[in-house]
């Protein structure tokens, strides 16, 4: 297996397969969902196709306004431009293989963000925090864009002016980043 990003919260992300191509190869990843643990806001993917398949534990994915529990074995795939999230509600870890169609730059994204929230040692969403994650997703729109309007509206307030006030991520770290 590949590299692994572990957040501060304890979740991790460990890069299966990575795209020779991104605009052409799929991104392959396992991540950890812990019970009543962060999950991302309803969000999009505009141009790649995401599978989710459980491997073992509690996970629900949000589409489009309706929750659905999947089963260990179960995949569930979200097409471009489909809104959703996932959440833990159970009581064991998830483990969790995704698959984004193609990669573009979703595990650029992933490292990114992982970099931010470990520098500044949180994922608690303060102001500050919210203003450098808008201009990760704006760097990242390819990949990853607000799932409603008015996170769209926010997130494009911040992602231009977040910098402006400073707020600015952190690079990943080129040591993370395998040759």
């Amino acid at each position: 297996m590949g590299e692994t990003l572990t957040m501060p919260d304890g979740t991790s992300f460990e890069f299966v397969r990575e795209p020779a191509d991104p605009a052409r190869d799929p991104s392959e990843m396992v991540f950890t969902a812990r019970p009543n643990g962060p999950a991302p806001p309803p969000h999009v993917h505009p141009r790649q196709r995401e599978t989710f398949t459980l491997e073992e534990g509690d996970f629900e994915l949000l589409v489009d306004g309706d929750w659905r529990k999947l089963a260990p074995g179960e995949s569930l795939a979200i097409e471009p431009g489909q809104t959703h999230t996932y959440r833990n509600k159970g009581t064991q870890t998830a483990r969790v293989r995704t698959v984004h169609e193609p990669g573009l730059s979703f595990d650029d994204y992933i490292r990114e963000l992982h970099a931010t929230v470990t520098e500044h040692g949180s994922m608690k969403i303060t102001p500050a925090m919210a203003a450098r994650l808008a201009v990760i997703w704006r760097r990242h729109s390819d990949t990853i864009q607000p799932g409603d309007l008015p996170m769209k509206i926010a997130f494009g307030i911040l992602g231009r002016v977040g910098p402006l006030l400073g707020a600015r991520p952190s690079p990943p770290s080129s040591a993370a980043r395998p040759d």
